[in-house]
């Protein structure tokens, strides 16, 4: 038996009675009796949509998730590169990557999402830290995860697919499958460390909240006291600091996986082979809900401290910003 995650038709962005507390009685209004949107085609929206942005709680819902969630300890070396200054290490070198498939995002459409954390501390606050963020189709998914919260989000092919017992996970970009993940559902990997990181099996809806640590900071071409011919990029960098993001998650259903195989190939513009595995503590896969909340700062850098951080600041980024060629063309793809 195969089984997909589901692709839902449009109209499963319509209002459902899981709509949040935030935007239920709203959209609501936005629909006649007959079911249709009440459309403004227009680049200058009215009071009335304006509206649903003063209204306080959680930020976005997102309903009928599906992912498989790998954990896995890295080289201690690395583990302490990666953390830009401000973070403190976390008691494991420990990474935590995700594919996931998002069915009912609220007002969003169906898309595919990656990610990649290490566990770490900012001023004894717990987190992980996020060094990418792939997206699979939904342009308004990734600017909103990038502008409002600071997420790297890339667009990218994230694919996952379960038959049964067994499940497969990808993510792709720049015609390189760059993380490939094999597993089944049983026995985690390691008997030991793996349930205090990976959780108990769950059966029955339970929340609680998740905790992101993020390297945020503003662009700004403004030339300010410069002249144009004195502006570089480094100097559109600015206001970096440290926030912590929460998010309200109820897992619906948790089981765990042994992972059979996890692959990684070399991609200067996405190294999570650079957290090649010392070992892998085991996955789960889950059913689970997600209510965006907001973000609060944890540690704004000095000035003098900014030169530290710019080396940190590629996950949201590709080489070229670094003067290098693309990697599609590297690979000799130039009709991508």
């Amino acid at each position: 038996m195969l089984y997909k995650l589901p692709h839902l038709p449009r109209k499963a962005a319509l209002p459902q009675t899981r709509c949040s507390r935030f935007g239920r009685d709203f959209a609501l209004q936005n629909y006649h009796k007959e079911g249709a949107i009440k459309m403004n085609c227009s680049f200058i929206k009215t009071p009335e949509e304006l509206e649903i942005l003063k209204k306080p709680g959680y930020a976005l819902d997102f309903f009928a998730q599906e992912r498989i969630q790998a954990y896995w300890l890295i080289d201690e070396q690395v583990y302490r590169k990666l953390l830009p200054p401000g973070l403190e290490p976390f008691d494991y070198p420990l990474a935590v990557a995700f594919i996931a498939y998002f069915a009912r995002p609220e007002y969003l459409y169906p898309y595919g999402e990656g990610a990649l954390f290490i566990m770490a501390k900012c001023n004894g606050v717990l987190g992980g830290y996020c060094l990418a963020m792939p997206v699979d189709g939904d342009d308004q998914a990734l600017d909103c995860g990038r502008q409002f919260y600071g997420y790297p989000k890339k667009a990218a092919i994230c694919k996952l697919e379960r038959r049964r017992s067994k499940i497969s996970a990808y993510i792709e970009r720049n015609d390189i499958k760059y993380f490939n993940i094999d597993a089944t559902v049983g026995a985690l990997n390691d008997p030991e460390l793996g349930p205090t990181f990976v959780g108990q099996e769950i059966s029955k809806p339970k929340s609680f909240d998740t905790s992101a640590l993020l390297l945020k900071y503003d662009i700004d071409t403004d030339i300010d006291d410069k002249s144009m011919e004195e502006m570089s990029i480094y100097d559109c960098f600015k206001n970096f600091r440290i926030q912590q993001q929460v998010n309200k998650a109820k897992i619906i259903s948790r089981e765990h996986v042994h992972v059979d195989s996890m692959e990684f190939q070399p991609s200067e513009d996405d190294p999570w082979i650079e957290l090649a595995p010392t070992k892998i503590l085991g996955a789960d896969y889950s059913s689970y809900e997600t209510y965006m909340k907001f973000s609060r700062t944890l540690y704004t850098y000095k000035k003098e401290e900014y030169d530290s951080v710019f080396p940190h600041i590629s996950p949201m980024w590709d080489t070229w910003l670094f003067g290098k060629y693309h990697a599609s063309y590297k690979s000799n793809n130039f009709y991508r």
